[in-house]
């Protein structure tokens, strides 16, 4: 009977001390569980809880082990004993190589838990020997399918009772829960540097937006304001709260709206490209002219337009004056040429009407008296005749030089064929001319232009073509006369250095000026070795008859 009691004494107090333990087990899952649940843990505090708790309550030694990022390798995140020597001798190993350690790689390479009381493991068994342990459990802790590190969990022989399934599943319960916060933590922290860095780049982007001299506009693919920089706000004199939301088309004088928003979606379409110079009202109403550079830019998968302003006010403005200027200019050496012919024209007739006229008659009162004069009287005579008769020549020859009388009196075809036969008579030239037989009154200043530009082509080609032949070619194209000089000399580089002479006089420079101030065209091509081409266009007098 007593020892029937006994025995149940004996039951009684072994499921209490089993409900302890469950209990105690129970409370330290309780325990870690809550520093598990914070929403960013501290790794650091986590594994030294874990370790602390693991062993604190049951006399053992615990250590948090954690893989390396090349997989040969678990490192000591936390390792812990109650007992101050064992602790110390744990620390001396904090790295543990897979390849030296099989047991280790095993449970790292299945993902499967290992609990043992005996044969412990090369390094186990040295513990084991040295500080009495006497049992060791290891739980991988898995996180998204992989093992990334192992719950390490030893007992001393001091401690009671060995470990047990029990324990197996507490470590399990602990490491599902470790591995889970592991997991989290690392995932807070990739995006938390994910967030730092988009932050740094933000805070670069805007230094950079606000700190760029041109003004900058980010807009959306429907021309909608994303952000503007101070260059901008400055430029158009609108404050970016009230231009973000709005369309660049809102900034545009009213008639423009519609083409503005035509222009962006044609720019957007192209993937971008610059405008010519386009006018943005501000505020005040006060207009500037804008040109703009657009790239289409793709930003995590959103497309937008990055554009790049300049403020063109000032340049067009300049510009503007330079080419009034120009136009000044440009009348005024047209009307100094204009000048210079009515000048040579007038000095011509005198010439003409007034001086060889009255050496003629003198040459001619010379040869009347001549036959009535003694020998000796008579050779002096004809000596004067005879130089009078060279000044006669001479003269004409500058009167023709000065403004030859055949373009006002027959035209510039006539004035043509006669400056052709002076370049053959004068310099050894062989000109062929061509001409349609329409009609092609000029006026005469348009004539006068048209005739010293030929004549200025054809010494150019004497003097630098190299070749002493020549085409020149006259027609009516529509409205206008089309003059063509063509040469098979040696050419130059158009746009490199023309010759020299070619700039001299009327010059390559003048003579499309001259010609362009008339209102008409040139065009001269040429190559090396493949000669030179001249075209002029100029219109035709307002009253000439159609043509055809």
């Amino acid at each position: 009977m007593r020892e029937e009691r006994g025995t149940e004494d004996s039951n009684v107090d072994e499921s209490l001390a089993q409900i302890r333990r469950v209990e105690a087990r129970l409370q330290l899952v309780s325990e870690v569980t809550r520093a598990f649940a914070e929403d960013t843990p501290d790794l650091t505090r986590l594994f030294d809880t874990i370790a602390r708790k693991l062993s604190g309550g049951l006399r053992d030694i615990c250590r948090v082990l954690l893989l390396s990022e090349n997989g040969e390798t678990l490192e000591t995140a936390s390792v812990y004993c109650p007992d101050p020597a064992t602790l110390r001798a744990a620390q001396l190993t904090r790295t543990f190589r897979l390849s030296e350690n099989p047991l280790l790689e095993t449970v790292v390479r299945t993902g499967i838990s290992s609990l043992a009381t005996s044969g412990l493991g090369k390094h186990y068994d040295e513990v084991a020997r040295m500080h009495g342990l006497r049992a060791r459990l290891m739980v991988p802790l898995r996180s998204r399918g992989e093992t990334i590190g192992i719950l390490a969990w030893a007992r001393l022989r001091s401690s009671s009772p060995s470990l047990d399934k029990y324990d197996l599943e507490l470590a399990q319960t602990v490491a599902d829960h470790a591995a889970l916060a592991i997991g989290n933590a690392r995932s807070y922290a990739a995006e938390r540097a994910a967030r730092m860095a988009l932050e740094a780049a933000e805070r670069r982007y805007r230094a950079l937006l606000e700190h760029a001299n041109d003004p900058i506009s980010v807009l959306t693919e429907d021309g909608v304001i994303l952000e503007v920089n101070r260059s901008w706000e400055r430029m158009t004199g609108l404050p970016r709260a009230q231009a973000v939301g709005r369309t660049s088309a809102d900034f545009a004088p009213h008639a423009q709206k519609a083409a503005r928003t035509a222009e962006f979606r044609t720019a957007v379409a192209r993937g971008g490209g610059s405008t010519p110079p386009m006018e943005v009202v501000r505020p005040d109403g006060s207009v500037v002219q804008v040109e703009t550079s657009r790239t289409l830019v793709d930003v995590g998968g959103e497309r937008i337009v990055l554009s790049i302003a300049r403020d063109a006010t000032e340049r067009l403005r300049l510009e503007e004056q330079l080419r009034r200027a120009h136009g000044r200019v440009q009348h005024m050496a047209f009307q100094a040429t204009v000048a210079e012919e009515r000048a040579r024209r007038r000095l011509a007739v005198i010439l003409h009407d007034g001086i060889v006229q009255q050496v003629a008659l003198s040459k001619i009162k010379l040869i009347s008296v001549r036959p009535s004069l003694a020998s000796e009287p008579r050779a002096a005579v004809d000596a004067a005749v005879a130089l009078l008769s060279q000044s006669i020549t001479e003269s004409r020859s500058l009167v023709f030089e000065l403004s030859p009388p055949v373009l006002y009196d027959l035209g510039l075809k006539a004035a043509l064929a006669w400056l052709i036969e002076e370049m053959a008579k004068n310099h050894g030239m062989r000109v062929t001319l061509t001409d349609d037989d329409a009609d092609k009154r000029l006026d005469d200043t348009t004539a006068a232009i048209v005739f010293r530009a030929v004549r200025e082509l054809l010494m150019n080609v004497f003097k630098h073509a190299q070749s002493l032949e020549a085409d020149v070619t006259l027609r009516r194209t529509r409205d206008q006369v089309e003059v063509v000089v063509d040469d098979a000399g040696v050419g130059f580089e158009p746009g490199g250095s023309a010759p020299a002479d070619a700039q001299r006089g009327f010059g390559l420079l003048s003579l499309r000026e001259q010609i362009v101030y008339l209102g008409g065209t040139v065009e001269i091509t040429s190559a090396r070795g493949q000669g030179t081409t001249a075209r002029l266009w100029v219109p035709l007098k307002q009253e000439s008859v159609p043509a055809g």
